[in-house]
């Protein structure tokens, strides 16, 4: 089952699985993701949710089991910006990650939304074969090039 989840039903399963994706882009690129602690993640989503970030868990048997943070944007158009997604890692392959995202584009269809955008890092590759296979595609690439100092 998917619902809203608020500031005030926000409970140490849904910080463990924040902390849990946290940790994933951290120990791919800790030259980009600082360090923090697990308090420091719970504080950074209270501080988020507080600014207007909607989170929506997956619910299996009443465990929370997946969320997707987002937010609605206006530049030239409003917009639907996924700003956090994870599927706990037992839980990935079986569809619940694929009904959160068909439930987020139902939201930005029903606000008339223009688009839906996120960022996907390179090195998750599963993630953005998931995303391709929904039908998203690439609309601008970051390019880097590592220093050594």
């Amino acid at each position: 089952m998917i619902r809203e989840i608020t500031r005030e039903e926000s409970d140490k399963t849904f910080y463990d699985l924040n902390y849990e994706g946290y940790l994933y882009h951290y120990n791919h690129r800790k030259d980009i993701f600082v360090k923090k602690t697990y308090e420091e993640i719970k504080e950074y989503s209270l501080e988020k949710m507080d600014k207007g970030l909607k989170v929506l868990g997956y619910f299996k048997d009443d465990k929370l089991i997946g969320f997707l943070s987002y937010y609605i944007w206006e530049r030239a158009t409003k917009y639907l910006w996924i700003d956090e997604f994870m599927i706990t890692e037992t839980e990935r392959g079986k569809g619940y990650g694929t009904a959160l995202m068909n439930e987020v584009m139902n939201i930005a269809k029903r606000e008339k939304l223009s688009r839906i955008e996120f960022n996907v890092y390179d090195f998750n590759k599963n993630a953005i074969k998931f995303y391709r296979k929904l039908g998203y595609v690439d609309q601008r690439h970051v390019l880097e090039m590592k220093l050594e100092n």
